[in-house]
């Protein structure tokens, strides 16, 4: 049997919580400095989730940076 979980007002009550925080506005902000500053420089990321073959359900994020399609077309 599973282990008692919180109820689901609980669970959308601690997600908002942590969305709502400090600490998310400002991954949110160093996320958006690093991927404008990427693209400024003619890169791509992304944001891949890649199953992990054993376990059902899951999997593992990768971060792949790349040269844009502008990027390496560029004549500048």
């Amino acid at each position: 049997m599973s282990a008692d979980r919180p109820s689901l007002e609980a669970q959308a009550a601690r997600w908002h919580e942590l969305n709502d925080s400090a600490i998310a506005r400002m991954l949110r902000k160093r996320a958006d400095d690093l991927v404008h500053d990427a693209r400024a420089l003619g890169f791509r990321v992304e944001i891949v989730n890649v199953p992990d073959g054993c376990a059902m359900g899951a999997y593992h994020e990768e971060i792949i940076v790349t040269p844009s399609r502008e990027g390496y077309q560029s004549t500048t």
